[in-house]
């Protein structure tokens, strides 16, 4: 029987930027349901879409079938308040995760300080989980600050450009090619962010994949 050599951190690191046919096909579902959600809201907004294609029949039909009843179901009492149950709900899940996720770090490290020693020459020499604990640490930390600073600048001047896209398209701009292509480049661009966030997440996970 033949030994299987352990992968590099190199080959690890390399593996994990990698994307997988899950989170390809994920992201790429994702990026799509952001820009019809932005086309959707945006039509909304201005009461109706595409008001040139069919004479203004197309956009009667979308404003009487689409557009009120979403204004009718957003402007409701009942969405308010599942809408303000999913914002607290989201705000305590990530307030639960950090929690957990300190309080996991704490007893990792009291267990490398206290409960694992090596002695030598009765002296009592640190285990070296105590160091891979202060790197793990020090990796993640590090990870999730660039992590921000490229979601940040990145994700803002995206979101700006769906947003002026998303108008221009509802406005008529659908019908052209131009503003065609300007939509599938940014739903590349969402998809290009998604997999940020893909790797990102392994990376603090310290794991080439996440399943």
């Amino acid at each position: 029987m033949f030994a299987l050599r352990p992968e590099s951190f190199a080959a690890r690191f390399i593996r994990s930027l990698l994307p997988s046919a899950m989170s390809a096909l994920l992201c790429i579902c994702s990026s799509v349901g952001i820009v019809g959600t932005a086309l959707l809201l945006q039509s909304v907004t201005i009461g109706t879409s595409l008001p040139g294609l069919f004479e203004g029949e197309w956009a009667t039909e979308y404003t009487n079938n689409v557009v009120q009843p979403l204004e009718s179901a957003f402007s409701s009492v009942t969405a308010a308040n599942i809408m303000t149950l999913l914002i607290w709900g989201g705000a305590g899940l990530v307030v639960y995760l950090v929690i957990i996720y300190g309080a996991l770090s704490y007893k990792q490290l009291r267990n490398a300080r206290r409960n694992i020693q090596l002695t030598e020459n009765g002296t009592v020499i640190q285990h070296p989980a105590l160091h891979s604990y202060f790197v793990s640490v020090t990796w993640r930390v590090i990870v999730v600050c660039i992590g921000l600073v490229v979601l940040v600048f990145g994700g803002q001047s995206t979101l700006e450009s769906l947003s002026r896209v998303a108008l221009s398209a509802v406005e008529g701009g659908l019908l052209t090619t131009e503003i065609v292509l300007e939509l599938l480049l940014l739903i590349a661009k969402l998809t290009l962010l998604a997999h940020i966030c893909v790797v990102f997440t392994r990376l603090v996970a310290m794991r080439s994949r996440l399943f």
